[in-house]
């Protein structure tokens, strides 16, 4: 298995609801290989970057263990992604509002992975420049490190730390996938039914890609 650090994001709908919908929906996809949802972020209340004038995001990451190639891992993405009702073919604008983001960020462990194909870029080429990927990220990979620039994901957090304080954890965790146990930032472990997940508002973040 090998482990992926997925982004996620939301500014449209109830994005608390949508980004722990796509959770699990990654772990149930995953466990007709093994594969699984290992760990989750706090929840992020963002504000959008690119100019576009929008809601406000949700953002948190996810590191999932994956058994097949990163290809088949950037399709399951984009499957979830249809779920929640986003058509990336209809969208015109490249950083305007989203119902939900998916987006591949370091793969690895430790972030040692790097992959170039035709619709993918391991690690993610605007993910170490972006307080609201770098902050839940540092959550639950602090140490892992760019693959070719060697720099961590906690030193690069320090790096933006004016955007940083803009990114306001407003939930302890997502809610926990549909098995096993999972460890969220600032819990132990968390029951498989999110029985004990404290929520926040629901409001925005970005999206590292799109």
């Amino acid at each position: 298995m090998t482990p992926f650090a997925i982004g996620l994001g939301s500014n449209l709908g109830d994005s608390l609801a949508i980004v722990r919908g796509a959770v699990r929906a990654l772990d149930q996809a995953g466990q007709r290989g093994g594969s699984r949802v290992r760990a989750m972020s706090r929840v992020y209340r963002s504000p959008p970057v690119g100019g576009v004038e929008q809601p406000a995001f949700l953002n948190a990451v996810a590191i999932l263990e994956w058994g097949d190639a990163p290809e088949s891992l950037l399709a399951t993405l984009h499957s979830v992604e249809r779920s929640h009702g986003r058509d990336r073919a209809s969208e015109s604008i490249r950083w305007g509002p989203r119902v939900l983001d998916l987006d591949i960020l370091l793969a690895g462990e430790d972030g040692s992975i790097s992959c170039v194909a035709q619709h993918l870029t391991i690690p993610h080429p605007r993910a170490f420049d972006r307080a609201f990927v770098l902050k839940p990220l540092a959550d639950v990979a602090p140490t892992w490190r760019h693959p070719a620039t060697g720099e961590r994901v906690d030193l690069a957090l320090s790096r933006v730390a004016d955007d940083a304080r803009l990114v306001v954890p407003i939930a302890e965790g997502l809610a926990a996938p549909c098995r096993g146990t999972m460890v969220c930032a600032g819990d132990s472990a968390r029951d498989v039914d999110g029985r004990d997940g404290r929520d926040g508002p629901s409001a925005g973040g970005g999206s590292p890609g799109a």
